[in-house]
């Protein structure tokens, strides 16, 4: 028998030998105590005034007192309205504890049969890692546990995107800027190298957008098509995704 099932035996008898009422467990509704308020478990009282004849605080205070001699988990309660609140004792917490420790398959369920492909971290190539990339990783990490334990068969995906149009960006200056340069060569370290080309390629599309008479809409992400930068850099993406040895480096 669970706790709720306890509980609500013990109401049931509380009743009989108290108002000489039968009732049926239907009629005892618990909740889950608001955390507002002092409490484990809380007993809705008020479907149960028809039964005592008696306002709902006295109903709560009698059962309540009864509930504590009668179990023995019930260390203390509050009556607030309708509401009767109980405590747990100390003892009870510890052996559902050892209870839940024993359990090696507790809080995970059966396989559904439903598959789920979640999709998280994905940092960006042209930027350093930082300490919100961790918060994404255990947010994702977290979610996929939780779903495996919930039956479903889960396939983690992080997509590293490092074939782009922003990859060949920090490319493209670098062929135009760079001089030979390495991470070690300037003492920077691989993931700021990569993304100070990236950088150096706004810098320089924007000063090339100013040179250019064609009509402009003002917003960098679309009038950086009309420069030479963005079509040479088009153009080393397209030659990527066709293996183009020489682009690819091998």
């Amino acid at each position: 028998m669970n706790l709720e099932q306890e509980l609500k035996q013990a109401t049931i008898e509380i009743f009989k030998e108290e108002f000489g009422e039968e009732i049926f467990s239907d009629a005892v509704t618990l909740n889950i105590t608001k955390k507002e308020h002092i409490g484990d478990y809380t007993v809705v009282v008020f479907p149960l005034i028809k039964f005592s004849k008696k306002s709902p605080e006295q109903t709560a205070e009698i059962l309540g007192e009864k509930l504590k001699t009668k179990t023995n988990f019930v260390e203390a309660y509050n009556v607030i309205k309708g509401f009767l609140n109980l405590s747990f004792t100390s003892a009870y917490w510890l052996n559902r504890l050892e209870e839940i420790s024993a359990n090696k398959s507790y809080g995970t369920f059966p396989a559904n049969g439903k598959k789920v492909v979640l999709e998280y971290c994905g940092p960006n190539t042209n930027k350093p890692l930082h300490i919100g990339h961790v918060r994404n990783m255990f947010l994702g990490f977290s979610m996929s546990e939780i779903l495996k334990a919930n039956g479903y068969d889960v396939t983690k995906v992080n997509i590293y995107n490092d074939r782009g149009i922003a990859i060949c960006k920090s490319m493209v200056a670098y062929i135009h800027y760079g001089n030979n340069s390495t991470p070690q060569s300037t003492g920077i370290k691989g993931d700021h190298f990569v993304g100070d080309w990236y950088v150096k390629w706004n810098e320089k599309a924007k000063e090339e957008l100013e040179s250019i008479n064609a009509a402009k809409t003002g917003d960098f992400d679309e009038d950086q098509k009309l420069t030479n930068l963005f079509k040479e850099t088009q153009e080393m993406l397209l030659k990527w995704e066709d293996g183009d040895a020489d682009t690819m480096g091998v």
